[in-house]
């Protein structure tokens, strides 16, 4: 203790307490959030730069399926998971030979509940790009 009051130039001082015993503090956190007491209350302003990149691309698909008539929209969920995510996807499959796209995308679509119309509609769209 001698040592530590020499280096901080204290003398015979007796060790500073803080208002919540370590217990307290310890009660405190563990009870009312995961954080830690300082960080309680604060958020985060915007949304982590990826969520931002994957939206984007998202609404780029959503944009061009809703342009579609009738909109086919509601078959974004089906082409997000076979992969289809973003704008220059769709082109994409568009460039594909009509057997390979049939053989790899249609089936696995139809499987997934689009129409055989719904796809028609998508096949003219992206062959008009």
């Amino acid at each position: 203790m001698a040592e530590l009051n020499a280096l901080t130039g204290q003398r015979n001082s007796p060790p500073r307490q803080s208002a919540l015993t370590a217990q307290d503090n310890q009660h405190n956190w563990s009870t009312h959030s995961n954080l830690p007491p300082q960080m309680q209350g604060t958020r985060r302003v915007s949304p982590p730069s990826g969520f931002r990149a994957r939206s984007t691309s998202t609404s780029s698909v959503e944009m061009v399926l809703a342009s579609c008539q009738p909109s086919l929209l509601h078959i974004a969920p089906v082409l997000s998971s076979l992969g289809i995510k973003q704008e220059e996807h769709l082109r994409a499959l568009a460039r594909l030979r009509e057997e390979t796209r049939d053989r790899e995308l249609k089936e696995e679509m139809l499987k997934k509940g689009v129409t055989v119309l719904e796809w028609a509609i998508l096949m003219d769209k992206l062959q008009g790009w």
